[in-house]
């Protein structure tokens, strides 16, 4: 089908981010659509908790071409790279945790799975996820729940936190009555009292991981 005196529709409905869909008949184009990708509401509330979790920088990959990832993007905030392959998300991933560190990357479907396996930390959306991409992901998140992301971001951090604090303090506890058995300062009850202790102790401050707010 021709699509005489439609031309300026289709690039108006590009250069607006939007997918252009041509209606017509035999005669030629009768009507020109733009479809387009909504927001979902809780994208925006998701990445304000997660820069308040201490996540600083973040990125849309997508294979969606260049305008309508532009208007995404620039809806939320965030950088994007579009009209990608799997194996090129892939190689975006490998680049971001060469130069940052480390990368966490969130999805759900098979396109997505190397480049779950690629990051960091891989996320996937449990109830709208593929199967290749809940295996392949270190996260899976049993609610498409956005929100939740955020919540096992603070979660994982206040868990290393956690480990952190009882290493230390097995190591020092346990280092100080090494330190002092030799010159008989430490009696057997006191030794296997601290032992128990220590154990106790650690004990108790991970179950400070069920309280809410997460320290």
């Amino acid at each position: 089908m021709p699509l005489d005196g439609a031309e300026r529709a289709i690039e108006a409905v590009g250069r607006a981010g939007e997918t252009p869909v041509v209606l017509g008949d035999a005669g030629g184009p009768l009507a020109v659509f733009g479809l387009a990708d909504t927001v979902r509401e809780d994208a925006r509330v998701t990445l304000e908790a997660l820069r308040s979790a201490g996540v600083e920088k973040f990125m849309m990959l997508t294979g969606d071409a260049e305008a309508p990832a532009r208007r995404t993007a620039e809806a939320l905030g965030v950088g994007y790279r579009a009209q990608l392959l799997p194996e090129q998300k892939v190689e975006t991933v490998r680049d971001l945790v060469e130069k940052t560190g480390s990368a966490g990357m969130v999805g759900d479907g098979v396109n997505d799975a190397p480049a779950l396996a690629a990051s960091s930390v891989g996320f996937a959306m449990g109830a709208a996820g593929t199967d290749v991409a809940l295996e392949t992901a270190d996260v899976a998140l049993m609610q498409d729940d956005l929100p939740k992301l955020a919540e096992a971001v603070r979660l994982s951090r206040f868990a290393e936190r956690i480990i952190r604090q009882n290493v230390a303090a097995s190591i020092l506890i346990k280092g100080l009555f090494v330190l002092l058995a030799p010159f008989g300062l430490v009696a057997l009850w006191l030794a296997v009292l601290a032992d128990m202790g220590t154990s106790i102790a650690v004990t108790l401050n991970g179950l400070r991981l069920f309280k809410k707010g997460y320290g």
